[in-house]
């Protein structure tokens, strides 16, 4: 089975492809326009078991250990982005267009979710599960990484079906995010990866006050199954 920790040691195996590094560039193709996003350079692994296909994002950020209040509208966040369809050539890197649906996996810091703790420790009736933690309980379940559809940039919609799992994990200067999904799914929504795909990621920095279009991105890159 694949992880589902974004500090599993199958990510330093020799069985395992060696990160890659991809270079993050400036958006200056829509306004608000970002020419200097934060994160310059990130390192990108993936994985696959036949069935579900795994991907390891790592990225430095040392402003995250200065406990910068952040808020809905400034998060760290990450996403990958696949053509639904690929065609002779390659759809535009503006989220797509119309007519060149996009896939986009985009894991956000504020949607994850702090580990579970009992509310009332120790011995006594206040110790048994309650509908306090049962609701706990459910809010765990729910990934941090939202499932998404695009047509172009401000055509952004939320899939009804959420197919994508994973976890972001900081430490040491350091983002760790863990992307999780099946290869293949039974929605028209989402890219199915049956073999060499094209993909893009890009970064927000929310110490930088980034959000929406003003990010790092990275030009295509090609998944290569080897």
């Amino acid at each position: 089975s694949l992880p589902s920790s974004p500090n599993a040691s199958i990510w330093h195996s020799s069985k395992i492809a060696k990160p890659v590094k991809a270079t993050l560039g400036p958006q200056l193709i829509t306004n608000p326009q970002w020419p200097n996003p934060a994160t310059k350079e990130i390192r990108i692994q993936a994985a696959t078991n036949g069935d579900e296909i795994a991907f390891l994002l790592e990225w430095n950020d040392s402003s995250h250990s200065k406990k910068i209040s952040y808020s809905n509208m400034y998060t760290d966040q990450a996403a990958l982005m696949f053509p639904i369809r690929l065609n002779k050539e390659a759809p535009p890197i503006t989220m797509g267009a119309e007519g060149y649906p996009m896939n986009i996996w985009q894991w956000k810091e504020i949607l994850e979710k702090p580990e579970k703790k009992n509310l009332f420790a120790g011995p006594g009736p206040l110790s048994k599960p309650n509908r306090v933690n049962q609701k706990l309980d459910q809010d765990q379940t729910k990934s941090p990484i939202e499932d998404l559809n695009a047509e172009g940039f401000s055509t952004l919609t939320y899939q009804d079906h959420q197919d994508v799992k994973g976890k972001g994990v900081w430490s040491n200067g350091k983002w760790r995010t863990l992307f999780l999904r099946k290869l293949n799914t039974n929605d028209n929504n989402d890219v199915q990866i049956n073999g060499n795909h094209l993909m893009a990621i890009a970064i927000w920095n929310g110490a930088n006050r980034e959000r929406n279009g003003q990010k790092g991105i990275s030009k295509w890159l090609y998944l290569k199954f080897i």
